[in-house]
């Protein structure tokens, strides 16, 4: 079945990766990595880019890929995270996928030539919404897999060596080598602001982004009232 690339079709892929949810009793999206309603979400996005006519491929970490080839492997990239947190939007990360996938679909049709190859890729995980850690889908495409992080587990005990061999992944694998020269990439994303709502703006250009760190801090002091202990005998870790 061809790709619909009218913004009715967008529409419907946007509708259906949407109904994919760990729990559909409830309002919103919730797909986790390395769940089952995350592994029905992988199959469809590749599914759809097969349809596309894309060269598509899972790598070692679940990322998804479509490739359209062009006249060299100097390649730029777009797409988007297919996890979610949990009770989240349909449309924050599926947007920059579907986006992606049609946009290369309608390049292959009218068959644009092409010096750069282009590339859509659906991210395993960025949210961080089942371990503690974020972007492990982008991490391993640039090869910053961290082997400790293999070994941290979920709020149910499940290590995310485990969670990967659930989906059939192999964690002794999962360091991705750069198969092609990427030169950059572009994500396009629904506002999760108003600035573009209240000035009725169809898109706008992000110049600069948050960045994300996480921390475990442990702190070493000794515990006392804290209105009542005179300040000469406090032993304050955190302020020191």
């Amino acid at each position: 079945m061809p790709i619909l690339g009218t913004a009715a079709g967008i529409e419907r892929y946007l509708l259906e990766l949407g109904t994919i949810t760990e729990f559909p009793e409830r309002a919103g999206v919730t797909r986790r990595l390395y769940t089952e309603a995350w592994q029905k979400a992988q199959i469809m996005i590749y599914e759809l880019m097969c349809a596309a006519g894309l060269e598509a491929w899972m790598d070692e970490v679940g990322n998804v890929h479509g490739r359209l080839q062009g006249s060299s492997d100097q390649t730029i990239l777009t797409g988007s995270h297919f996890d979610t947190v949990v009770d989240g939007g349909a449309y924050d990360g599926a947007y920059g996928i579907i986006a992606g996938i049609v946009a290369l679909s309608e390049l292959k049709a009218r068959q644009v030539p092409l010096h750069r190859s282009l590339e859509v890729v659906a991210f395993s995980e960025e949210e961080g919404s089942r371990f503690p850690l974020t972007c492990w889908g982008s991490r391993a495409l640039v090869g910053k897999i961290d082997t400790e992080a293999m070994l941290l587990c979920d709020s149910q005990g499940i290590s995310l060596n485990d969670a990967m061999r659930s989906v059939g992944l192999n964690p002794s694998r999962a360091h991705p080598r750069r198969s092609y020269d990427y030169q950059g990439f572009v994500e396009l994303h629904v506002e999760q602001g108003s600035q573009l709502e209240e000035r009725r703006k169809p898109i706008g250009i992000v110049g600069t982004i948050f960045g994300q760190e996480r921390w475990i801090v442990r702190v070493r002091g000794e515990s006392a009232h804290a209105g009542t202990t005179r300040m000469a005998r406090r032993h304050d870790a955190l302020v020191a």
